[in-house]
């Protein structure tokens, strides 16, 4: 019976790379993407997703060289990162109305939740 191991990927690598994804749609005056809703839920699949194919660990020295993020082969890193982009454009597509609607508000609904990602 041949069983194939899952490989392995820190929490932290996958933060990364989402929150790099996310750079590229606010402007360097913010801090963060400003829709917190929808940075969470992008969190959430995303982290489901690879789970189908990698073993998500929380730290890095639990990690073998060859698993870290920029040791893999260019064909994973590039697998991975399309998983975050299509699953960002799934979620801006399913949430369009509600994300332009709370980017374009002031700050003043900044602490409160969206009702869109409940």
């Amino acid at each position: 019976m041949n069983t194939k191991t899952k490989r392995q990927i820190t929490a932290q690598s996958l933060l990364q790379q989402i929150e790099e994804l996310l750079a590229d749609y606010y402007d360097a005056e913010q801090k963060e993407f400003p829709c917190k809703d929808l940075r969470q839920k992008l969190i959430e699949e995303v982290f489901s997703r690879v789970s189908n194919q990698y073993t998500i660990i929380e730290k890095e020295s639990q990690i073998a060289e060859e698993d870290q993020f920029l040791h893999r082969p260019l064909e994973e890193r590039l697998s991975i990162e399309t998983t975050i982009s299509r699953t960002f454009v799934r979620l801006l597509e399913k949430y369009s109305t509600c994300v332009i609607k709370q980017i374009s508000q002031s700050a003043n609904l900044e602490s409160q939740p969206s009702p869109c990602f409940n």
